[in-house]
């Protein structure tokens, strides 16, 4: 059904209409003067709406904050970490809670901790404390030289009727941590809004596609990559290097040559065994990330020093002991170069920096 429609006139068309009825039947001869001043009043009076607008809701202003006061629990093989924070909304005074229909579409489980609602001017100031266990997807094809920008990422939506702006409070937001336990850093925090389209309009046609506004608390994790480096990969570099001195041990001697090959056996399956503890710390993964590569390189090596072993068992059976031996020098010595230029080739070649998250695919729901 169309809206009523109500005639708005002015005071003067009023005062004009009032005297015509009032004397236009006893005074006749004022008809024509009246009728004259009721057109002229039409005429010269500003035009007028005959119908009534429709109210428009007037918008209000809400102050959003964050403070994250600390970020733990993270697990890679899950994909999760926890984190620790407060939220704070000023709003008006109207509204008893402008936090009441907050959304975090990447959280497992959302605990709130504590609140406080207090009336400041003409304005209510809300804070609450929550702990969420968060989704995340580590690229840690880097390890561990990775570095990972983690969103926290949330909605506030308008209660029925009503319509507000959202005014983010930079300047208390931030975060307590500079260090995570397990060798994190952390830095960079960030605090902004994010607007997304979505390709329905939800089936309402009254609207085309609704835009959603997103408030974003992001900072950077990186890790303390060098000692954690080291632990890691220090028993497949050892093997390799034991692998390469047991080429110095002459092959002229059945027994020798037989010990020399069970030592260089004993390497590869050091080496493989390193490998296996470093993928039970990373977790199950469907790609190589760079330890997994630079073990690669490791088995190339041992078995470089397998084949040298048994070119050098030849060379002893014809009776070329002396050249045997200066043949392995200098092969081990160019297999050693060659694998620590490698190993620099592949760290150069697979550490960069991560790409930033597609917040598009984290603010949507159940992904």
């Amino acid at each position: 059904m169309s809206p009523c429609r109500r005639l708005t006139v002015s005071p003067l068309e009023l005062l004009y209409s009032h005297c015509y009825l009032l004397f236009g039947h006893s005074l006749v001869k004022l008809k024509p003067a009246l009728t004259l001043l009721f057109l002229l009043g039409l005429l010269f009076c500003p035009p007028r709406s005959f119908a009534e607008e429709p109210a428009q809701t007037p918008e209000e202003s809400i102050r959003i904050g964050v403070f994250i006061v600390s970020t733990f629990s993270v697990d890679q093989g899950k994909g999760s970490y926890t984190v620790l924070f407060y939220i704070w909304g000023t709003g008006p005074l109207d509204d008893p809670d402008p936090l009441s229909s907050i959304q975090f579409p990447r959280a497992v489980t959302s605990t709130v901790l504590a609140e406080n609602h207090e009336i400041r001017g003409n304005n209510r100031w809300v804070l609450k404390a929550y702990r969420c266990e968060m989704l995340n997807e580590w690229d840690l094809h880097s390890y561990p030289f990775d570095e990972h920008t983690l969103s926290l990422v949330f909605r506030i939506s308008p209660p029925e009727g009503r319509n507000f702006t959202i005014d983010l409070d930079t300047a208390d937001s931030g975060i307590a941590q500079k260090r995570i336990q397990g060798g994190w850093q952390v830095a960079d925090f960030q605090l902004f809004k994010y607007r997304l389209s979505y390709q329905s309009n939800f089936g309402d046609p009254a609207y085309g596609q609704r835009p959603t506004d997103w408030i974003v608390a992001s900072f950077k994790m990186t890790r303390l990559p060098w000692v954690l480096f080291f632990r890691l990969m220090s028993g497949a570099y050892v093997s390799v290097l034991i692998a390469l001195l047991g080429c110095f041990l002459k092959t002229e001697h059945p027994p020798v040559f037989s010990g020399r090959i069970g030592m260089q056996t004993a390497c590869l399956l050091a080496a493989v065994v390193n490998q296996r503890e470093i993928g039970s710390a990373i977790g199950a993964r469907s790609f190589y990330s760079l330890p997994d590569t630079l073990h690669v390189l490791c088995y190339l090596c041992i078995l470089a020093a397998f084949l040298i072993s048994l070119r050098s068992r030849k060379f002893n059976d014809d009776g070329q002991a002396l050249k045997s031996l200066r043949w392995e020098k200098r092969v081990s010595g160019i297999v050693l170069v060659v694998f620590i230029l490698a190993n620099f080739a592949c760290a150069w070649w697979i550490i960069e920096p991560n790409a930033a998250p597609d917040l598009a695919q984290i603010v949507e729901m159940g992904h």
